[in-house]
């Protein structure tokens, strides 16, 4: 894929979303509002991607589906105090942390999977890809990235999933989390470190494999 192919890929996306997001803007106006079509249409809306950030906080797909369902009626009776509609993302994403870590209080079998040290030595944010726009818009590539961020420590998992798929920022990050924004920055730091490692060795796997005759 040429470097103009990528380019342009990249700005209808970034059109699209756009438009998106201005017509996801309008509803949750709407449902401020008390508008119930509206509200209905942004549970539909949203009820994915909650699910999938609860898998990726819990990894399990019954407690994901607690969680997600306990996201959806909070979001329902809460929604009128949401101040900023254009903080629907954070404000979503910090509700969602918050059902996963009082479901995971009342679970003992997640007890080991937290971890509560939540500061660390100041670090700079660094502004860095992920992997390369060429790896994960290939999908076989894309499913061993999530396979690798799956098998990430509780929390940084927890920041990749906001920060990278959820689109916040290291300092929205950093409200959703309940941590500071070098926290984030070190967390991240560490799990791109993982990612890149999980990836050469699968990339030298397969180079091993190519060489092989049959």
């Amino acid at each position: 894929m040429g470097i103009k192919s990528v380019e342009n890929i990249k700005e209808t996306v970034h059109t699209k979303r756009s438009d998106q997001k201005k017509e996801f803007s309008e509803l949750v106006s709407a449902a401020k509002r008390g508008d119930y079509d509206a509200m209905q249409s942004i549970c539909h809306q949203i009820v994915k991607n909650v699910y999938f950030s609860a898998m990726y906080l819990l990894r399990n797909k019954m407690d994901a589906e607690d969680v997600a369902q306990e996201v959806l009626i909070r979001v329902c009776e809460k929604i009128h105090t949401l101040k900023d509609i254009n903080a629907f993302d954070a404000w979503l994403n910090r509700i969602t942390v918050n059902e996963a870590r009082r479901h995971i209080s009342k679970n003992s079998k997640y007890s080991n999977t937290i971890n509560l040290e939540d500061y660390f030595e100041n670090t700079s944010e660094e502004d860095e890809d992920l992997l390369p726009y060429e790896y994960v818009v290939n999908a076989e590539n894309r499913n061993i990235v999530l396979k690798i961020i799956f098998s990430l420590p509780a929390r940084q998992r927890e920041a990749v999933l906001l920060h990278y798929y959820n689109n916040l920022s290291v300092k929205d990050t950093a409200r959703a989390m309940s941590i500071s924004s070098p926290s984030v920055s070190q967390y991240l730091k560490m799990a791109r470190e993982k990612i890149r490692q999980g990836v050469e060795l699968h990339s030298s796997s397969d180079a091993i494999y190519s060489t092989v005759s049959i």
